[in-house]
């Protein structure tokens, strides 16, 4: 085995005693010296860098990993924690008649959010077994409606309520109750019912649901073991489906 310089120094004494004079001035001459000595070391016994090599690897994966692990962890809680409101079903879904297996934060008048409301649907035709719920992240006006409508005349009468206003991208009240007009529904009880205390404490319990889950972005996705800020395309959602039976 070769003795490093730097090892006999440690052999013949501290850097500040005597016995180190000499090695100091041969460094003071020489500073490469260590360098090389260095070198040649790590030719010698090459056990040492791999150690190290894989000691830094290790812990680069703990620096970049772990933070990850922890957000995962939180995110199968919190789902955990409100899976029964989450994914019960209620008026606001479709598809079949059981859980939901995805459930979709969205808001109207929102682009993305209708895109990937429709292409739930599609899914949901595409697959008899799966029921997407809708939640809401907005206590606007026509978040309201659309909850009251699905509660009192059904999925159908709210799926084309929310079609025209997706649309439209018009939340203007007036233009709203035109549209409810339209599809020979009753504006003003509608209205009424949407400024109830009940639909109000219903939206803002789906607001808080959203806000627990650490979302901040419509639309986002939920699933019992993920969560999908953003929107995602169908395909990537057929492939987790055809993953998880």
């Amino acid at each position: 085995m070769r003795w490093p310089l730097f090892v006999l120094l440690g052999a013949v004494g501290l850097p500040g005693s005597t016995n180190a004079e000499p090695f100091r001035d041969a460094l003071a001459d020489n500073p490469y010296l260590l360098n090389e000595e260095l070198r040649m070391l790590l030719h010698d016994e090459p056990d040492i860098l791999a150690s190290a090599l894989a000691h830094g690897a290790d812990l680069r994966n703990q620096a970049v990993w772990s933070p990850l692990q922890n957000e995962i962890e939180t995110d199968l809680s919190r789902i955990a924690e409100l899976s029964d409101d989450l994914f019960s079903q209620t008026h606001q879904g479709f598809g079949a008649q059981e859980s939901a297996r995805i459930t979709l934060f969205t808001q109207l008048a929102c682009a993305k959010c209708a895109r990937a409301e429709a292409e739930l649907r599609e899914l949901a035709d595409q697959h008899p077994d799966l029921r997407v719920e809708l939640r809401s992240r907005s206590t606007a006006l026509p978040d309201r409606l659309s909850y009251v409508i699905a509660r009192d005349l059904g999925a159908q009468a709210c799926a084309r309520f929310r079609d025209a206003v997706n649309s439209s991208a018009n939340t203007d009240e007036a233009h709203l109750m035109a549209l409810i007009d339209q599809q020979g529904l009753d504006a003003q009880t509608l209205r009424r019912s949407a400024e109830s205390p009940e639909t109000m404490d219903a939206l803002k319990a789906q607001v808080r649901m959203f806000n627990t889950l650490g979302l901040d972005t419509a639309p986002s996705y939920v699933m019992p073991r993920m969560l999908i800020r953003g929107h995602m395309p169908s395909v990537v959602l057929a492939r987790y489906l055809a993953r998880r039976p």
